[in-house]
């Protein structure tokens, strides 16, 4: 079929005319005319309009003309060609002598195509005159002549050609032929590359077809594995669980090189963060092959691998819901007071529960009753966790759990969302309708958009909310126990369970008590905040006392004075410094509502009531409040999100008080920096401190950054720490005693007004100064208002506690790095542990992330995340254990892709989890016992270390020293640690006696294990009898072994200077020696003994290196 006109002009190359435009004026024409381009349609005139069209049409029509002729013409080609095949004698041509190549290639090119038809035309006159017949008459034909005259009648560049002949067409095809051969000319060139696209071609053809075989092949084997997915009712599955799956798998290759695991998909990993959206088995190939469409073979075998893992993995996960369910329902058919008494009910029916449990020991093994609770305040892990079944169960029961199909959805999975901190939950009609404090309705209704989720459950080893009852139960049964017997469990409790009327009051009023002291401490911060106009962080303690006392006209002032006196025992530094923080405010007065008459709720509902109408704020000054403290809440945000980082947290205070000064300080142009106190080391002679500047705004930064100020140097930054208060120099210019650190800037701009801010821990500690001042401002007035400093002063205790909250996180990972070393010689079946870190969202309605913040490998390498790896609850389904143990704060045992984890929480000082240790076993269901106790303990030490950290920038609570070492001052994670393993083996040794060394004594020849366990002990108090008969003879050893060891014992301490041993007397001893051959001796003593002395050994080590280093940068001044 003919192409259409407009086809045509495209496979031509024909371009379209620019026509030109109604409004094109001559000149414009006429610059036109030179270029290759029509003018554009639309700036001609109507009748070019025309004209242009008639033209384009016309064009159209002669390319369509023209190329149906070339087609025409190349039809007749092909027919002369199957009528008149070519004569193929010219392949006689054909040689392989190169010598002769352009010879033949001349002749076949420029001669013969003329001479061959020259000869045929002889031959035929020559046989028409029968001249070559015998006994013929000479004639006067000349051949040579009649050559010459048709050689001249047909010369190439004259004549025009005739129809070749086959032989002329085949010589043709020879000669283009023989041109392909000759070397450096361009039909060879072209030919070459003909040949080499040709070949390309074909093998690029030849991998498509592989590709596509792949393709298909690939295909097919996601199909065949959709099949092992547990579906739903329509046969498809949810989209949210390929994608966690597929995330998952990053994890398994977690070997392969960093790049390789960033480039492993074409494309990035969407979030889907519901179930709703869902494929079926054709969407499940085309959705998981395009994201391993690049895939090498054995990579795609992995992850075929792992998707198949990934679906066992889910198939248990749905059975896991169903009983969830099962046991959401028991809580809540036991449940009266919406708390948890169901936690109670294990306790009070124990002995019940064992004879349970002798009936289907087949299910759960030899666990008993007391082992349900997961964790007590010694973080129990595993040997007191789930009882995972032998496998015994029948067939038929197991196949009795999927007879109904899924119903896609898992009913349980927003259990924590929805009944977590149960009562502490403050309802929305409470703030909005509660019409007595109407004032303060804005303020509780921002602080709660400011709080973080409450998804998070506190530990409680006497209560159980829904979550962690549910938690605590399915880690209970295991993840093999069969649907029946679970259900007989259910039954056997509700039978068993009895509450009595007074208990389900208990209960009751335990809610509504809970209820209230959240309200109150949400009406109690709202009155801060209200009083805090500006704010500041803190009030003024004679400001409130002055107003209280007029409460009533006067008549509780006796009260006011007593409630001031238990306050200032309390809260003595804050007492000192006459300031009262939002905790210490709400403290004080609670305590002044204590003293009062009357029921404590509604005195200081009272309370708030008279002090809410005490202060006038106008609207202006409540949303300049409230935007305030909007930028004080990113400051806090940036510490809790930044991983242990105090970058972000920089960026934020500057970004505050650039904000501020721009809104509401006249758009001032303002220079900001940070330094914290140090310990002068360099130049003891210059003061015993120095202020190191550590932070400062992008412009200052070639001046300020990294300088030292000394106390010898001018400056007031010395004298707003020694007195603890801002100041603040209107004029900098006329004061004198200022340092510039920019020497650049000409003495007439050294004009404007500096404000320096000491930074202060809770306990109003000063540990670094906050400056800011105003000499990129030129202007004549740029004075640091009164309510602009009081912003600073919040901006400067937000500093505060976001850099405490920093140096925190840096302790518990320092903390968690040491106990993971002390970890890993003792317990070697442990596959992995990954140490996570809890982060908030951003508002109430967001879940937390899970930062992976250090992996440690099978040989303890340590891996320290420094780029941010999050981990999302709705990018996760399948380590969804990692956020039900963070949720219900107790530990979980589960099995993911064939390897068994034990993923512990680390809790803070309400209970809550703060992180978690996520400790893969690998295929082993259970460690060894000894392998199970060090872990148990390391764990325990971990918390307790990890409880004392967090307490050091509380103002509520004050640090515990024990060792010499700490009261140095060189605190530091790792001593903490083994601080608390040296106080438990302090208190494990002080139970021993006479007759626990009689086992040991009555060697005549000990194990040498146990004798150079004795002999170790034996050195660290005495190094000088290294040699000595006293510790190389048994029976010298002996006579030391008694209650005078264990009290020297009891009182060592390895970090006191007095302490001159050496490590390696101690390691020629016990060094080498393996755990678990301690632990085969099956000798109490010699246990506690070999610990005791690694761990002193440990402390030792670790001080002297502590002396040794230099002072870190970033230590606020205690």
């Amino acid at each position: 079929m003919a192409a259409q006109p407009e086809e045509a002009a495209q496979t031509a190359g024909l371009k379209h005319p620019r026509l030109v435009d109604k409004n094109t004026t001559a000149t414009e024409m006429k610059r036109n005319q030179g270029s290759d381009e029509l003018p554009c349609r639309s700036n001609c005139a109507p009748w070019k309009e025309c004209f242009y069209e008639k033209v384009q049409q016309r064009s159209l029509n002669l390319q369509e003309k023209k190329v149906k002729m070339i087609q025409a013409q190349k039809a007749n080609e092909e027919k002369v060609k199957k009528r008149e095949p070519c004569d193929w004698l010219c392949k006689e041509w054909f040689s392989d002598e190169k010598e002769s190549l352009d010879t033949r290639t001349y002749l076949l090119d420029k001669l013969l195509p003329t001479l061959i038809p020259g000869v045929e035309k002889l031959l035929m006159q020559v046989e028409r005159k029968k001249m070559l017949v015998p006994d013929k008459e000479p004639t006067k034909f000349d051949p040579i002549t009649f050559l010459g005259e048709y050689l001249m009648r047909h010369n190439p560049q004259y004549d025009i050609s005739t129809k070749p002949g086959p032989y002329l067409r085949g010589m043709k095809m020879v000669t283009e032929e023989l041109k392909t051969e000759m070397a450096d000319t361009a039909p060879e060139r072209l030919a070459r590359m003909k040949a080499e696209a040709k070949t390309k071609r074909k093998e690029r053809e030849q991998v498509e077809n592989m590709k596509s075989e792949q393709k298909e092949m690939r295909k097919e084997a996601l199909a065949i594995q959709f099949k092992e997915w547990t579906v739903d009712i329509s046969g498809r599955i949810p989209v949210a669980l390929i994608q966690s799956a597929l995330r998952s798998f990053l994890d398994v290759i977690a070997s392969a090189p960093m790049d390789a695991r960033e480039a492993i998909y074409d494309r990035k990993l969407e979030i889907v963060d519901t179930l709703e959206k869902k494929v079926n088995v054709d969407e499940f190939t085309e959705y998981v092959h395009s994201y391993t469409e690049t895939f090498s073979n054995d990579m795609f075998q992995e992850i075929l691998k792992h998707l198949r893992q990934c679906a066992l993995d889910f198939q248990k996960a749905i059975r896991c819901d169903m009983w969830r369910q099962m046991f959401t329902d028991l809580f809540l058919d036991c449940d009266y007071g919406k708390d948890a008494p169901v936690a109670e009910a294990v306790k009070e029916t124990a002995a019940k529960k064992e004879s349970f449990l002798s009936l289907h020991s087949g299910q759960f093994g030899q666990q008993t009753s007391s082992e349900t609770r997961l964790q007590d305040e010694d973080l129990q892990d595993q040997g007191k966790g789930p009882a995972y079944s032998d496998g015994q169960d029948s067939q038929t029961e197991a196949g009795q759990e999927f007879e109904l199909p899924w119903s896609g959805d898992l009913l349980t999975s927003d259990l924590s969302f929805k009944y977590s901190s149960y009562g502490e939950r403050i309802p929305e009609e409470w703030i909005c309708e509660n019409t007595r404090f109407a004032d303060l309705r804005p303020i509780m209704a921002d602080i709660e958009n400011r709080c973080t989720s409450r998804v998070r459950s506190a530990f409680d080893e006497n209560c159980l909310n829904l979550p962690q009852f549910v938690q605590l139960m399915e880690t209970f049964v295991g993840q093999d126990i069969s649907l029946p017997t679970v259900k007989s469990l259910i039954e056997f409790i509700k039978g068993e369970y009895k509450q009595t009327e007074e208990s389900k009051i208990e209960q009751l009023e335990k809610v509504c008590h809970t209820s209230r002291l959240a309200q109150r401490k949400l009406l109690l911060e709202a009155l801060f905040e209200k009083w805090d106009m500006n704010a500041s962080g803190f009030l003024d303690l004679k400001e409130v006392d002055a107003v209280l006392s007029t409460f009533k006209e006067g008549m509780e002032k006796e009260a006011l004075r007593k409630a001031k006196s238990r306050f200032s025992s309390r809260y003595p530094q804050s007492c000192r410094v006459e300031k009262l923080s939002p905790k210490a405010f709400q403290t004080f007065l609670e305590l002044v509502a204590s003293e009062f008459t009357g029921d404590e709720d509604e005195v200081i509902d009272n309370l708030v009531e008279f002090l809410t109408t005490s202060v006038e704020r106008s609207w202006m000054e409540c949303l300049q409040s409230l935007t305030r403290r909007k930028w004080l809440h990113n400051i806090q945000q940036a510490a809790e999100t930044s991983g242990a980082s105090m970058e972000p947290v920089y960026k934020a205070v500057f970004k505050a008080l650039s904000q501020d000064a721009e809104a509401h300080g006249d758009n001032k142009k303002i220079s900001a920096y940070i330094a914290l106190l140090e310990e002068n080391q360099l130049s003891p002679e210059r003061g015993q401190i120095l202020l190191h500047y550590v932070a400062c705004t992008a412009d200052d930064a070639p001046y300020v950054l990294n300088q030292i100020l000394y106390k010898d140097m001018k400056g007031v930054s010395f004298a707003a720490v020694e007195e603890g208060k801002p100041i603040h120099v209107p004029r900098v210019q006329l004061h004198g005693n200022i340092h510039f650190w920019n020497c650049d800037r000409p003495v007439e701009e050294r004009r404007g007004s500096l404000l320096v801010l000491p930074l202060q821990d809770a306990h109003w500690r000063v540990f670094g100064i906050l400056g800011l001042d105003t000499l990129r401002d030129q202007r004549e007035k740029t004075i640091f208002l009164t309510h602009e400093i009081s912003f600073c002063q919040g901006v400067s205790l937000a500093f505060s506690k976001a850099y405490h909250h920093v140096c925190t996180l840096e302790n518990v990972l320092q903390m968690a790095l040491t106990a993971l070393d002390w970890l890993y010689p003792r317990v070697p079946s442990i596959h992995t542990v990954i140490t996570y870190l809890v982060e908030p969202g951003k508002d109430q309605t967001c879940d937390y992330a899970l930062r992976k913040m250090i992996t440690t490998d099978n040989t303890g390498q340590k891996e320290i995340h420094t780029a941010a790896v999050l981990f999302l609850r709705k990018e996760n389904l399948l380590r969804d254990y990692l956020f039900k143990c963070i949720d219900t704060s107790e530990v979980v045992r589960t099995s993911v892709c064939g390897e068994y984890h034990i993923a512990v929480p680390l809790r803070d000082l309400s209970r809550q989890a703060l992180g978690l240790f996520d400790i893969s076993i690998g295929h082993h269901q259970k460690l060894p016992p000894h392998e199970h106790k060090d872990l148990q303990k390391m764990l325990k030490t971990a918390q307790a270390a990890c409880c004392e950290i967090l307490k050091i920038p509380s103002e509520e609570t004050k640090a515990t020293y024990v060792l010499e070492a700490e009261y140095m001052n060189l605190r530091h994670a790792g001593i903490l640690f083994h601080r608390f393993m040296l106080q438990d083996l302090r208190e494990c040794v002080q139970k021993l006696n006479a007759e626990s060394f009689a086992e040991i004594k009555s060697f005549e020849e000990p194990p040498a294990l146990v004798h150079n366990i004795v002999k170790a002990v034996l050195l660290l108090f005495n190094p000088k009898w290294k040699g000595s008969e006293k510790i190389e003879s048994w029976s010298q050893c002996m006579l030391n072994l008694d209650d005078n060891l264990i009290q020297e014992i009891y009182c060592f301490d390895p970090t006191a200077s007095s302490v001159q041993v050496q490590g390696e007397l101690l390691l020629d001893c016990i060094g080498g020696v393996p755990r678990a051959e301690v632990w085969k001796q099956g000798s109490v003593p010699a246990e506690y003994l070999y610990n005791w002395v690694h761990t002193c050994l440990s402390l030792m080590e670790m001080t002297k290196s502590l002396q040794n280093k230099k002072a870190p940068a970033f230590t606020s001044k205690v």
